[in-house]
């Protein structure tokens, strides 16, 4: 096998490895961006939010995006489990309520029975009488 006699400068090499470093980063900030894009049809586009301090002003914008998408993801669990305890809470409230009123209905429905009786009772003991 022969040997190349091809010297590659030195400052060559790390212009080509830094290249291949912001390519990365590049792909890396793609990405961030898109599952940032996808969590955004999950947050309202109006209202306040709180600020959120992004490490210095040496931080680069993909660096912040990258910082910033755990926090919104772990947000965003926390609301959705927020809102499964409220709609269980809406539906444990809904079926107090039938409860509530099938004894309201009882109630009156034994009352009424109980003044019928008592009015027979009484027709029976007058005319006995």
């Amino acid at each position: 096998m022969s040997q190349s006699n091809i010297h590659i400068p030195p400052e060559f090499v790390r212009q080509v490895d830094a290249r291949i470093r912001l390519r990365a980063d590049l792909s890396h900030a793609h990405n961030n961006i898109n599952q940032l894009n996808q969590l955004s049809s999950q947050v309202p586009t109006h209202g306040t939010a709180q600020t959120i301090a992004l490490a210095d002003a040496n931080t680069t914008p993909p660096q912040k995006v990258a910082m910033v998408l755990p926090i919104l993801q772990q947000e965003l669990t926390e609301i959705r489990r927020i809102e499964t305890t409220i709609q269980e809470q809406h539906k444990a409230i809904e079926e107090i309520k039938r409860k509530a009123k099938n004894l309201m209905i009882t109630l009156i429905s034994v009352g009424v029975a109980a003044v019928l009786i008592l009015v027979v009772v009484l027709l029976f003991a007058t005319h006995i009488l």
